[in-house]
């Protein structure tokens, strides 16, 4: 994208440069926290921006839910942890949500 800004006009410059700028910034992000949710015997770790959060698997409601977007399915994993709700997706998670989602429920019963 930067190199392509080097050949639009001015105007076009500054805006391909800027999209060059975001595409940037979200590669940066996805780099800082990946991986965003990990698994183990004691409960569940989640990654953003302002730290990790762990909590353990009798604090963490789960759920998977199924959209129709722009005429196709979309599935996200929903946590609720300690009150707050996370909504993650494909993207965030690496991996198909009903597969994440399936993973985590046998985790889950094999630690009951």
């Amino acid at each position: 994208m930067a190199a392509l800004g080097l050949t639009v006009d001015p105007t076009g410059r500054w805006l391909v440069w800027a999209a060059a700028v975001l595409l940037f910034g979200i590669a940066a992000v996805d780099l800082l926290i990946r991986p965003r949710l990990r698994a183990d015997d004691l409960g569940l770790t989640l990654r953003s921006l302002s730290g990790a959060t762990s909590a353990p698997w009798s604090q963490v409601e789960m759920s998977l839910r199924q959209q129709s977007r722009f005429g196709r399915s979309v599935a996200t994993l929903e946590l609720e942890v300690d009150g707050n709700l996370l909504i993650l997706g494909r993207r965030e998670l690496g991996a198909d949500p009903e597969q994440v989602a399936q993973q985590l429920t046998a985790l889950r019963r094999q630690i009951s």
